[in-house]
């Protein structure tokens, strides 16, 4: 990836830019996902590329949470191809594990893949 955005891009681009560049639209995603994905009254517009509401839905949101206030007049570029990419990593609630988290807790499991679903207790 990097050899491939050096040559359209230019010499300068390196892994620690593409990733800040991931980390970045990650978590501008995972913000307008986590706020809009449940709520009734909001819904995506491709050709704006925001999320359109009526007034006072809008106003009540933003009542509720201020911070929402900047997603009335933010485009987000690509958010159907980020949706794709990162809306099935969204897990929330106590149970939700860093892949770091999730990989510590497969080493301490010993599981036989092998085992019959009978054959377990």
């Amino acid at each position: 990836m990097v050899e491939a955005l050096r040559s359209t891009i230019g010499p300068n681009i390196t892994k620690n830019h593409i990733k800040n560049r991931m980390k970045t639209l990650k978590n501008h995603f995972a913000e307008a996902y986590d706020l809009f994905h449940s709520l009734s009254g909001f819904s995506w517009n491709s050709i704006t590329r925001k999320f359109d509401a009526e007034d006072d839905v809008w106003e009540e949101l933003i009542k509720g949470k201020p911070h929402a206030a900047r997603w009335r007049k933010m485009q987000i570029k690509h958010y159907d191809i980020l949706t794709e990419l990162f809306a099935t990593d969204r897990a929330k609630g106590n149970v939700a594990k860093t892949a770091k988290e999730r990989r510590k807790q497969w080493e301490k499991e010993n599981i036989d893949l092998n085992n019959y679903f009978e054959d377990t207790e």
